[in-house]
């Protein structure tokens, strides 16, 4: 998103121009003194654009909108930095929430190619902190989550077809780990010893 500076003079300077580059770049919109200064859309070569504010040549305030091979992204800037996106690629996959310094970064909704959706905290591109995973067979993960692992304290719900209702507990590399109850259905508890995502105790 990085814009080309414009080099106009002082004479040629006006209030609003469109000034062109000669790799294709467009920018139409307001002038200040020899630079890019209020509102304007700013369009690269490749066809995405840049609409708002600017401030000495710089993108201040607006969207960055690309609609390019790879899908379509919509992200929003305040003061030169991003805060929030709407991103749809070829692959599948969908997401709308918190973006910062180029990654998703906070609370955001996910949908994936494989039809699993996930609604929680990002940290640098990946399911970092609280959140809830839902797969296309119906199961679901909330709790703790660590660089897309599920990590921590948290409750699993098994698909509708499986007897099991829910496991809750702790996990670490997506598997239960240690002490957990398990709770069937019909409504009876048990409390189960897991290793590595394999029970090997159960009691009542």
């Amino acid at each position: 998103m990085q814009v080309q500076a414009a080099k106009v003079t002082a004479g040629s300077a006006a209030k609003t121009r469109t000034y062109k580059w000669p790799n294709g770049d467009v920018y139409k919109g307001a002038f200040k003194g020899k630079a890019m200064n209020g509102k304007g859309t700013y369009t690269f070569a490749n066809g995405a654009t840049l609409k708002g504010t600017f401030k000495n040549n710089k993108f201040y305030t607006g969207t960055y909108n690309a609609k390019v091979k790879a899908g379509t992204f919509k992200i929003y800037l305040k003061k030169g930095a991003s805060y929030k996106a709407n991103i749809r690629t070829k692959k599948g996959f969908k997401y709308s929430g918190a973006f910062k310094k180029g990654k998703l970064n906070g609370k955001g909704s996910a949908t994936y190619a494989k039809g699993g959706k996930y609604t929680g905290t990002f940290k640098s591109g990946k399911r970092s902190g609280e959140g809830t995973y839902t797969w296309k067979s119906g199961a679901k993960y909330k709790g703790s989550w660590t660089k897309d692992a599920m990590k921590g304290k948290g409750t699993y719900t098994y698909p509708k077809k499986s007897k099991a209702k829910k496991l809750v507990g702790s996990f670490s590399a997506s598997k239960p780990t240690g002490k957990c109850k398990y709770t069937l259905k019909s409504g009876k508890t048990y409390t189960t010893y897991w290793k590595k995502g394999k029970c090997y105790k159960v009691t009542k």
